[in-house]
């Protein structure tokens, strides 16, 4: 069944004519004719639309719109959003734990690799040492078969 609706900020506020609450009041009780006007005592809600909607009738006797899907209200696009948001930083975090992990890992190697090239200088060095003790002793024979 078609039914007039109200919708507010996407959510439907009202199934049905909009009750306005009218009411006659007394202006001027005149001398020969009193004068009345009517008064809105219940106005319809400023950005409010009226539209025809497909509605059905539940059980219980109450009307829902049928296959209606509510528009998000803003706080909940912006609890949506803010949600997300955190869902981002949290990314960005274990992002960062993993880049910090991976930087200490390179540290350790870069300190191991320092570690082998002190060990390798020192094997040069001796290395080294001994070259020039076997010229040393080379020349000391070569000065004595003279």
């Amino acid at each position: 069944m078609i039914k007039e609706c109200v919708l507010l900020n996407g959510q439907v506020i009202n199934i049905g004519p909009w009750d306005y609450q009218k009411e006659r009041v007394l202006i001027n009780p005149g001398e020969d004719e009193p004068l009345f006007e009517e008064r809105i005592n219940n106005p319809l809600p400023e950005d409010a639309e009226i539209v025809e909607m497909e509605v059905t009738q539940s059980e219980d006797g109450g009307w829902y719109a049928k296959d209606y899907l509510p528009q998000p209200s803003e706080l909940d696009r912006m609890g949506a959003e803010i949600v997300a948001r955190e869902l981002e930083a949290l990314e960005l975090r274990q992002q960062n734990e993993i880049l910090g992990q991976q930087i200490v890992q390179r540290e350790l190697e870069a300190t191991d690799l320092k570690a082998q090239n002190e060990a390798l200088g020192g094997q040069i060095v001796g290395l080294e040492l001994r070259v020039l003790t076997l010229e040393t002793t080379k020349t000391e024979g070569d000065t004595a078969n003279v």
